[in-house]
């Protein structure tokens, strides 16, 4: 998935800086960062869970250690956008980068299996 994500960057960065200029480009790479530590964080909670739940038989629950982390994560994302001059359309596209990534992984491995049948 990591590759699939940067390829999709790398692809789609040129013609968000040409159609947008210098700073859609860079709200549009930081959206793609940002994604990809999205991407990153919910593989790593996932992991977490499962472990959790074969050691104890149950999920863990909402606690206030989360409950700050989110906090967190709404202010600094507040902060960034009241305070930048990102552009949202092009930072959003870059945020679907793991989406576009993981559509096109499910597009390759169904055409693998097709072609082993």
């Amino acid at each position: 998935m990591p590759r699939w994500i940067a390829l999709f960057t790398a692809v789609l960065l040129p013609f968000v800086g040409w159609y947008g200029g210098t700073v859609q480009a860079v709200s549009f790479l930081a959206g793609a960062i940002l994604g990809y530590w999205n991407y990153v964080g919910v593989c790593r909670v996932a992991e977490r869970l499962s472990q959790t739940v074969s050691r104890t038989g149950r999920a863990p629950r909402f606690n206030f250690r989360s409950a700050i982390r989110l906090l967190f994560v709404a202010a600094a994302g507040f902060v960034i956008i009241r305070f930048t001059h990102i552009n949202l359309a092009a930072a959003f596209l870059g945020l679907f980068t793991p989406v576009a990534a993981v559509m096109m992984e499910i597009l390759f491995e169904l055409g693998s299996l097709r072609n082993r049948h």
